[in-house]
C-alpha cells in the first residue's frame, strides 16, 4: 500500500475547487503529494522545492502564502498541511468562499509525533515545562500544537502532540477522510503466549509488543515499539504477518489499527500474554505484621461508607485494609503504563478518622519497590507533625520540603530523593510549582502514588486566595505525562452531587482519571450535640454580641472543659481577649493565621497539657490539629456554609467516649462578618476587568498567534492595595487563576495561561560610591553597573530637594548568590535581608526598583483629563463627611450624571476604585500629603471613609503637583527608586500611586522590575478575546450566587426541626437544593 496514491485517488475523484488538508505527522506525505500535482493546472501547488526545516519558516511561508491562497481559492484546489489550515483559519473566511474543506487524515499513525527539528526539541523539553521556555522555534511550533510531550518507545524518546485544533471547525462544513480504509472485516488468529514462542512461525513475523513489555523471544529481547514506526518501515519489509502481544484487556483498544494493519500484512495474530496486575501483596507482606510493627495495632479501623453505586442512603462496611489493597492494586496496575487498566482514588472522612495511615503503611511497600509517595499538604506545620509521628514510629524515609528548609539542606534531601534515602517527601502546591518536571525532583527513580492530602482546599483555597492550589491538577499532570501513578486524594468535606457538589468540582481541578473508586464515610458524628439557641440583640448589636461571647468564655473557663471559641475575624479574638479577666485570660490562647512556627507549637501543647482550657481562634486552628478531648466547640458567629460549620465542629469529641457539644447564640445579623470576609477575600468584577485590560495592553501588539512574556505581578499590583505585599501578591494571583479558568470555559481552550516562575533572580541595588570596588571585589561575580548617579537623580514635587544615591545602580543576581553564598538559609530569609539592607555585614547595599510610567498620549492631554476625573472626586467628597463604600459610589454617581451629563457606570467605577485604594491612609498612619483627602476607619461591620472637607483640595492639587514634576521632561518616567515598603519611601509612593490612577484611568502604562513580588509567564493564545469592553467573569459570578445559596442552607439547618446531623448528611450527599 501506498499512502501518496490513496491519498491522490481521494483527491482526484473529488474534483477540483476544493480545499484539501492533510493531518499527517510525515510530511514527506504532503512533499510528496505536491510533487505529482505540481503540473496540474486545477490545482494551486507552491514551490515544491521548500522543504521546511524549522516551524518559524513553515509559518513565515505561510503567512506569505496567504494571499496566493485567497486569491487561488477562486479558480483551483489547493493543498494544505493540517499546520497551515490552523494558520490561515482565522484569517479567511472560508464561509464566503465556495470551496469544500476535505481533512485526508493518515489514520496509520497511531500517535502523532513530531514532523520538525524533534531531536532539538526534545533535548529542550524532556525536564522542563514546554511553556516555561523562551525559545523562538517552540514559539512557533506552539501556534500549531496544544499539548506536547516526550515518552519513550522501545530504544528512542519521541515527541508526541496533539493539534491546536479544538472548535476551529465550528460552523464550518468539513468532512473528514482517513487515508486507509477501516472498515474491511478481520480474520485474525489468537494464540496463548505459550502456544506462540513454540511455534517455528515466529521467526516469520513483526513482533509488536502492545504494552510496556519486555519478552524474551527466540533468545532476544523485544522492547515495545508503536505502530506508526513499524508500518513505515515495513512498507516494503519481506514481513507478511504481524503479531500483536498484550494483555487480552488491551486488545479491545486496538480495532482501527488492526483494520489498518489488514491492508498491509496477509496475517495477524493476537497473542495473548497476561500480565499479572493483581499482586496480592498480602502474599509478600504481611500488611497486619505491618500494622503491629509501626503503628502498635492488632487491627484496621472499621468504616461505614455509603453504597453510592446503588443507594446512597445505605451503608455498608469496609476496613483500612480493604482500601489501603485497593490503593496498592490501582498502582500495581499504574505501572502496565495503560491508562484504561488503573483509577485514582477519592476517600472523604471526618477529622480523626485515621486517613494518614491510607498511604503511610503503603509506602513502606513503596519505598521497597523504589518507589516514591508524594503527599501534597498545606500547611507546614500539618508537615513536621506527619514527619515527627512517621520517625517516631522508625519510618525515617519520610521528609519534607518547604520555605523554611534552608538551601543547602534542600539540595541534601533532594539528593536524598533520587539515591533512595528518602521515599515519602511532604510538599506544598508552591513547591510542585517549581519543579515542572518529575526528573528534577525524583531523578531516576519513579513516583508510585500522589497523595491530596486535605483536597477540599483545591476548590475552595484554590479560587479564594490560595491560587497554586487550583493550579495543582496541572502540576501533577505535567509529571503524568512523564511517568504514570494513581492519585489519593483526601478530605473530611466534600459535597457529592446536586446543587452543592464540590466533589466532582475537586476531581476536575485534580484532573483525576474518568470514574475514580470514591469510598465516602459516615458522616454523622453522633456524639456530638449540635445547639443553636437564637438571640434577639437590642441595642448595639457588635457590643452585645462581644458580651456574649465573653460570658461563655468565661463559664467554660470556670467549668474546666476544653473547648475551641471559632470567630470570623481575627481583630473580633484580640477585641474580646483584651476585655476578659486576668484570671480567665492566664487559661486562654490566641490563634490565627498570624500565630507561626514555635509560637504556634507552644500553643498546642499547652492546649493539649491542659495548661490553656480555651483557644480563641481563626478557621487557621484545625486543620491538622490532632487533640482528641475537646468537649466544645462554640462559635461567635456561625460560618455561612456547612462545609465549613462541620468541619469546624469535628473538632469536638474525637475521642468517641467523650459527649462533644457545637453551640451557638445565633442572631441574623451574624452572616455580615462571612459576607465581608468573602468580600474582602475575592477581586471584585471591577478588579478582574482591570486586569483583563491591562493584559490586553501588554500583549496586543504582538504579531503572532501565540504570546508569551515574563511579568513581576507588580505589573497588575495598581489594582489591589494590600498593606503586605504578600497578600498583594496573593490577590493577584488568584484573580489571574480566576481569569484563566473563566476564559477557558467561554470558549473551550487556553486563551490565557499562566505559569508560576521560580523566585526570579535579579534585583537593583546602589552602594556607597567609597566602597563599591571593595563590594565588586568580593561579590562581582554576581553584580553589574547599570545606570549612573546622575542618570538616577529625582527631584522633589516642590523642587525643594535634589535625591541623589549614594552610588551607581547596580544589577544584582540574588538566586546565584543565595545558592552560593547563602545556601544555609531559605530564600525568602535572603529576600528579607536585602530589602531591609541587613544581608552585607561590611556594606551599606540599599535596594532599588526600576519603575518606568509611559503616558499613553500628550502630557497636556492627559493632564486634562487627570484634572477633569480629580474634579468629580471631589466635588462627591464635598457633599458629606464621611461614607461607606457604597454612599460613596452614589455620591459619584450623582456627580456624574448631575453636574457632567453622563451616565457612565465605566467612568463612576473607576472614580470608585481610585478614592478607595489610592487616595485614602489608615486612620491611624502616617500621612502622605496626597492621600489627606481620605481616611479609612473600620468601624467593626464596615469600613467608613471620612473626607475632611478642608483637606480635599490640597491633596488633589498635590497629585496635579506630583504628575507635573515626574513628567517635567516629557512623556515617560524612568528611574530606580527606594522599595515602598522600607525606609523613606515617599518619593516612591507618590510615584506609584500616580501610575496606579494613570493607569485605572487608561492614561498611561507602567513597569516595575526587581521588586518583591513573584514573576508569571503568561502566554496568550488569542489576544484578540482580551479587548472586551464589558468582561463579566462568569465563575465570580457562579461563586457569588453559591455563597448567597449557602447562607440560605445554612437558614435552613438552624430553623429545621429535623435532626441537625440528618441535615448535615442531607446536605454532603447533594440531596438538598435551594
Amino acid at each position: 500500500m501506498n499512502l501518496t496514491e490513496e491519498a491522490l485517488k481521494i483527491i482526484m475523484d473529488l474534483g477540483d475547487k476544493n480545499i484539501f488538508v492533510i493531518k499527517t505527522c510525515d510530511f514527506s506525505l504532503y512533499y510528496s503529494i505536491l510533487d505529482e500535482l505540481k503540473n496540474n493546472t486545477l490545482f494551486y501547488v507552491p514551490n515544491t522545492e521548500i522543504k521546511y526545516r524549522s516551524f518559524k519558516e513553515l509559518y513565515e511561508s505561510t503567512d506569505n502564502l496567504l494571499i496566493d491562497y485567497i486569491y487561488n481559492l477562486r479558480t483551483k484546489s489547493i493543498i494544505l498541511l493540517y499546520e497551515q489550515f490552523i494558520q490561515i483559519i482565522e484569517k479567511i473566511d472560508f464561509k464566503i468562499i465556495n470551496s469544500s474543506i476535505i481533512v485526508l487524515n493518515n489514520n496509520i499513525e497511531r500517535y502523532k509525533f513530531l514532523p520538525i527539528n524533534e531531536e532539538k526539541v526534545i533535548n529542550k523539553i524532556a525536564t522542563t515545562d514546554i511553556n516555561e521556555i523562551q525559545d523562538e522555534e517552540i514559539d512557533y511550533m506552539l501556534e500549531y500544537y496544544d499539548d506536547i510531550r516526550v515518552d519513550r518507545y522501545g530504544d528512542t524518546q519521541r515527541v508526541i502532540i496533539d493539534y491546536k485544533d479544538k472548535n476551529i471547525f465550528e460552523n464550518l462544513s468539513v468532512e473528514e477522510i482517513n487515508l486507509v480504509d477501516t472498515t474491511r472485516a478481520l480474520s485474525i488468529q489468537r494464540k496463548k503466549y505459550g502456544d506462540y514462542v513454540s511455534d517455528n512461525s515466529v521467526e516469520k513475523c513483526l513482533i509488536y509488543l502492545a504494552q510496556d513489555l519486555k519478552i524474551y523471544i527466540n533468545k532476544e529481547y523485544y522492547n515495545r515499539l508503536q505502530s506508526d514506526i513499524l508500518l513505515k518501515e515495513f512498507y516494503n519489509s519481506s514481513y507478511n504477518q504481524v503479531c500483536v502481544i498484550a494483555n487480552p484487556e488491551h486488545f479491545d483498544s486496538l480495532p482501527m489499527y488492526l483494520n489498518a494493519w489488514c491492508r498491509i500484512f496477509k496475517n495477524i495474530i493476537l497473542v495473548e500474554y497476561d500480565i499479572d496486575t493483581n499482586i496480592s501483596y498480602e502474599q509478600t507482606y504481611d500488611i497486619d505484621l505491618l500494622l503491629k510493627k509501626y503503628w502498635n495495632s492488632n487491627k484496621f479501623r472499621e468504616y461505614c461508607i455509603y453504597d453510592i453505586y446503588s443507594n446512597k442512603y445505605q451503608v455498608k462496611k469496609i476496613t483500612q485494609k480493604e482500601i489501603i489493597m485497593q490503593i496498592l492494586s490501582q498502582y500495581v496496575k499504574s505501572k502496565s503504563g495503560n491508562s484504561n487498566e488503573w483509577k485514582d482514588i477519592f476517600f472523604i472522612a471526618s477529622t480523626g478518622a485515621g486517613k494518614s495511615l491510607l498511604y503511610q503503611l503503603p509506602s513502606i511497600i513503596l519505598n521497597d519497590e523504589n518507589r516514591i509517595t508524594i503527599v501534597v499538604s498545606p500547611l507546614k506545620a500539618l508537615m513536621k507533625d506527619q514527619l515527627q509521628t512517621m520517625h517516631e514510629k522508625g519510618l525515617t524515609y519520610a521528609t519534607y520540603i518547604n520555605s523554611d528548609v534552608s538551601y543547602s539542606e534542600q539540595i541534601e534531601r533532594l539528593e536524598g530523593i533520587k539515591n533512595g534515602k528518602y521515599s515519602l517527601i511532604y510538599v506544598s502546591p508552591e513547591f510542585l510549582q517549581k519543579y515542572s518536571s518529575a526528573k528534577y525532583l525524583v531523578g531516576d527513580r519513579k513516583i508510585g502514588l500522589v497523595v491530596v492530602d486535605e483536597a477540599h482546599c483545591v476548590s475552595t483555597w484554590g479560587k479564594d486566595f490560595r491560587a497554586d492550589y487550583g493550579y495543582l491538577g496541572d502540576y501533577i499532570k505535567r509529571y503524568r505525562k512523564e511517568m504514570q501513578f494513581p492519585i489519593l486524594a483526601l478530605t473530611a468535606t466534600a459535597v457529592w452531587g446536586g446543587e452543592f457538589d464540590t466533589l466532582n468540582e475537586i476531581i476536575g481541578y485534580l484532573n483525576l482519571m474518568p470514574a475514580p473508586i470514591i469510598y465516602y464515610t459516615d458522616i454523622k458524628r453522633t456524639n456530638v450535640d449540635i445547639e443553636i439557641k437564637k438571640v434577639n440583640v437590642t441595642g448595639n448589636y457588635r457590643e452585645t454580641k462581644i458580651k456574649m461571647t465573653i460570658d461563655e468564655i468565661t463559664k467554660i473557663v470556670k467549668e474546666g472543659k476544653k473547648a475551641i471559641v471559632y470567630f470570623p475575624w481575627k481583630s473580633q479574638i484580640k477585641d474580646i481577649y483584651i476585655r476578659l479577666s486576668e484570671d480567665i485570660q492566664s487559661k486562654v490562647a490566641i490563634y490565627t493565621g498570624d500565630t507561626k512556627g514555635e509560637e504556634g507549637e507552644e500553643i498546642i501543647s499547652k492546649f493539649k497539657s491542659g495548661e490553656y482550657i480555651v483557644v480563641l481562634a481563626t478557621k487557621a486552628f484545625g486543620m491538622g490539629i490532632d487533640i482528641s478531648d475537646i468537649e466544645i466547640v462554640y462559635h461567635h458567629a456561625i460560618p455561612g456554609n456547612l462545609a465549613d460549620y462541620s468541619q469546624e465542629i469535628g473538632r469536638a469529641g474525637r475521642n468517641r467516649e467523650i459527649r462533644g457539644k457545637a453551640y451557638t447564640l445565633f442572631n441574623q445579623k451574624d452572616f455580615q462578618y462571612w459576607r465581608i470576609l468573602k468580600g474582602i477575600s475575592r477581586p471584585t468584577q471591577w478588579e478582574l476587568k482591570l486586569i483583563v485590560n491591562k493584559l490586553y495592553d501588554e500583549f496586543k501588539y504582538g504579531k503572532k498567534k501565540r504570546l508569551q512574556k515574563l511579568l513581576p505581578l507588580d505589573t497588575f499590583s495598581f489594582v489591589f492595595n494590600e498593606n503586605e505585599v504578600d497578600n498583594t501578591e496573593q490577590k493577584i494571583r488568584t484573580a489571574l487563576f480566576l481569569i484563566e479558568k473563566d476564559f477557558f470555559k467561554r470558549f473551550g481552550w487556553n486563551i490565557i495561561s499562566v505559569y508560576p516562575r521560580d523566585e526570579f533572580g535579579n534585583y537593583y541595588c546602589t552602594v556607597d560610591d567609597g566602597n563599591k570596588d571593595e563590594f565588586i571585589n568580593k561579590y562581582g561575580k554576581y553584580v553589574r553597573e547599570i545606570c549612573n548617579i546622575e542618570d538616577n537623580i529625582r527631584f522633589s514635587r516642590d523642587k525643594y530637594y535634589l535625591c541623589k544615591d549614594i552610588g551607581n545602580i547596580l544589577e544584582i543576581d540574588l538566586k546565584k548568590l543565595w545558592e552560593e553564598k547563602y545556601y544555609d538559609k531559605n530564600y525568602r530569609s535572603i529576600k528579607y535581608l536585602f530589602f531591609n539592607n541587613k544581608l552585607f555585614e561590611d556594606f551599606s547595599v540599599i535596594p532599588r526598583i526600576y519603575t518606568k510610567i509611559e503616558l499613553q498620549s500628550s502630557k497636556e492631554k492627559v493632564l486634562g483629563q487627570l484634572e477633569y476625573a480629580l474634579n468629580i472626586i471631589a466635588t462627591a467628597l464635598q457633599t458629606q463627611d464621611k461614607f461607606t463604600k457604597n454612599e460613596l459610589e452614589k455620591s459619584l454617581r450623582r456627580v456624574v450624571r448631575d453636574d457632567y451629563g453622563l451616565d457612565d457606570k465605566e467612568i463612576i467605577n473607576k472614580l470608585l476604585h481610585i478614592c478607595t485604594t489610592f487616595l485614602y491612609m489608615e486612620v491611624g498612619s502616617n500621612n502622605y500629603s496626597h492621600k489627606m483627602i481620605i481616611r479609612k476607619r473600620d468601624e467593626g461591620n464596615e469600613y467608613i471613609y471620612i473626607a475632611p472637607r478642608l483637606k480635599i483640595s490640597l491633596g488633589l492639587q498635590n497629585i496635579i503637583k506630583i504628575f507635573n514634576n515626574r513628567f517635567e521632561d516629557g512623556e515617560i518616567f524612568e528611574k530606580f527608586l527606594v522599595p515602598p515598603y522600607i525606609g523613606n519611601s515617599i518619593y516612591t509612593c507618590e510615584t506609584l500611586d500616580l501610575a496606579y490612577i494613570l493607569e485605572t484611568m487608561g492614561l498611561a502604562s507602567f513597569i516595575i522590575n526587581g521588586g518583591h513580588m513573584q514573576y508569571v509567564n503568561i502566554v496568550v493564545n488569542s489576544v484578540d478575546k482580551l479587548a472586551t469592553a464589558y468582561y463579566k467573569n462568569q465563575l465570580l459570578m457562579d461563586m457569588r450566587t453559591r455563597d448567597d445559596n449557602e447562607i440560605k442552607i445554612v437558614e435552613r439547618f438552624i430553623n429545621t426541626d429535623k435532626n441537625k446531623w440528618d441535615y448535615i448528611e442531607d446536605y454532603f450527599l447533594g440531596r438538598l437544593n435551594i
